[in-house]
């Protein structure tokens, strides 16, 4: 009877391992890889990040942007990302930095980024979490 249940340890162990191993081989991408590859920053980490050759772009729609909007972004309203981001944002390895007003739109705006093939997006939330410069409104 021991032996039998060495036997189950041994291959329950080894199928734990085979599937933390090879677990991201097997799935197609999906949804939960997409959200992997973008990243979520601060609006802190957004601002020094800024101080480098960075691309922002404000996802909410025209009049919230011309309400106020970070200095240098470009609106590029969410729902538009998909028939609109190539003509807009050519550079797929640019450092895209991505926000909206809370948060909500800039985190699916990033994921529809990064299913288009871009490399380098970073989420860093809602103005409402900004506190450097806002130009507008």
């Amino acid at each position: 009877m021991n032996k039998l249940k060495l036997i189950f340890a041994f291959c329950f162990m080894l199928s734990m391992i085979t599937l933390v191993a090879c677990g991201d081989d097997v799935v197609s991408e999906d949804a939960s890889e997409v959200t992997a590859r973008v990243t979520t920053i601060t609006a802190l980490e957004a601002e020094l990040m800024m101080l480098d050759d960075v691309i922002i772009v404000d996802v909410r729609n025209q009049d919230e942007f011309v309400g106020g909007h970070i200095p240098g972004a470009i609106l590029l309203p969410a729902p538009e990302i998909r028939e609109n981001a190539e003509r807009m944002l050519p550079d797929k390895n640019q450092v895209i930095l991505v926000y909206c007003r809370s948060g909500a739109r800039s985190a699916a705006a990033a994921r529809e980024l990064v299913s288009l093939g871009y490399t380098e997006v970073y989420d860093f939330g809602g103005i409402l979490d900004w506190h450097g410069e806002i130009v507008g409104g």
